[in-house]
Formats: C-alpha cells, structure tokens, sequence
C-alpha cells in the first residue's frame, strides 16, 4: 500500500484536508487508536484500568476478531474502567471518556465526530483493520490523533502509524519486552514513525500529559502568519513548541 494513497476522507471531503497537518481536528474531541491482536487483550484491560475516567479523550479499540464469532470484547473491557465501553453497531458519534470496540468482520473508519462501520476488506496473508482506521484517524483528527500499537503476531498498524506522523498526531508502542507478542509493536518501532515505546502502565499518564501541554499551543500552519514573537524560553509554550517542532521534524 503506497503511504500517498488517497483515502476516503481525501476522497469525498477534500476540503477538510487543509493542509498536511488537518487543524479541523483541533475542533474534535482528541482520539486515541488502540490496535493490537494476539496478546492485546491484557495489555488494553492493563491500559484501561490507568485512565482517569473523566480524561476528556475518547478511546477506540480495534482488535483483529474472527468474523464468524460474536465477540464479548467489550463486556470483558468494562471490568476494566468505569468509562463507557460499547461495540460500535452503528454510526456513532463520537464524545469523551468513552470506549468505542470493532465489531467482527467489520472496519471502523472516523468522518466528521462519528465512527462508521464498513466491511473489512480482506487481503491474502494480511489483516488491516488497524491500518485502515489508523490512517482514517490521522486524517480526520490530524494532531487531537493518537495511535497506540500493541501486542499482536503480525505487522497491521505499521502502514497507519505513518499516516498519524505525516498528520502531526501522536504514536506509540508497547515496549516489545513487555508485549506477549512483538511482531506488532516491533513491526511500528521499525518504521522510525513511533514517538514514544512504552510499558502499558505508563501510557496513558504521558498520554494526558501531552494533550494537557497541547491544549495550551497548536500546531502552527505550514504556510501562513507565524508568531511574531517567540515565548519565554521555560514556559509551558515554549517547551511544547519544542516537543511539536521535533515531532515536525520527523513526518
């Protein structure tokens, strides 16, 4: 799959794609992608159970499940966390401290502050419901996007996570010694696209730390007016400017 490839976001609604990085996400409630297979159903109860349940982020998980099985998923999830879990049925809007879980046989994409379900394309030897949602994410919510990569036995997220970079979100792995499976997250670390290779019990703290910075300065434009004097140099502003230009850097 060619990373250029234009999605459908690109496709029916071009005109929300303002620049390379997408500052309507800034209007959307900040979403974070969790995608993992094999071995990632401890890692996201691990995650779960260290988010404050009023965050202000909204959560969806993407898990590769056998199409011909009904899947419990979320009802195992909500033991985890007092925020709301639900399976994603039907087109869904999306809004704070609430979990969002795929259903079998199904993919999610994100539009315009609702979730979606479309049939998941198969392709032989490879699954890529997290890919698909990933760069999905990355193009609506540009840098309110996180994409979390977990435990999993095969390469699917790592096509994604190139697609939040490229829109200025935010990216993740779970520390490969930690996962019980590193193919997935060893496959993300290998595309040199992963800000931050983390245990999972440590995640969602960095996770609000940065998004309690960010609330505070946006990512400037490519193009267009700048600031027209920079910030003292140990203000929180300065620091994230610092922190924003360095992931800037790598897209």
């Amino acid at each position: 799959m060619n990373d250029f490839t234009p999605d459908h976001i690109e496709e029916e609604h071009p005109e929300l794609i303002d620049n390379v990085v997408p500052t309507r996400g800034y209007e959307l409630t900040p979403l974070v992608g969790l995608g993992g297979s094999a071995g990632a159903i401890k890692a996201l109860q691990a995650f779960l159970q260290s988010v404050p349940p009023e965050s202000g982020l909204a959560f969806v998980v993407i898990v590769h499940l056998a199409a011909e099985r009904e899947s419990i998923l979320a009802e195992i999830l909500q033991r985890a966390t007092p925020m709301r879990v639900m399976q994603v049925l039907e087109t869904s809007k999306v809004v704070p401290n609430t979990v969002y879980v795929i259903p079998p046989g199904k993919a999610i994409k994100s539009a315009d502050g609702y979730l979606r379900l479309t049939d998941l394309e198969m392709q032989p030897g490879r699954r890529m419901a997290i890919d698909y949602f990933f760069r999905a994410l990355a193009d609506t919510h540009g840098p309110h996007s996180a994409a979390i990569v977990l435990s999993g036995g095969d390469g699917d997220g790592a096509i994604g996570i190139k697609r939040i970079k490229e829109r200025g979100g935010l990216t993740i792995a779970q520390d490969p010694d930690e996962a019980e499976h590193a193919s997935m997250p060893d496959a993300a670390i290998a595309t040199g696209m992963v800000d931050w290779v983390l245990p999972v019990s440590h995640m969602a703290a960095r996770l609000l730390d940065y998004y309690n910075i960010e609330k505070k300065l946006r990512l400037p434009p490519e193009e267009g007016a700048q600031p027209a004097s920079e910030p003292p140099a140990n203000s929180d502003e300065a620091i994230l400017r610092e922190i924003l230009n360095f992931l800037r850097a790598r897209l």
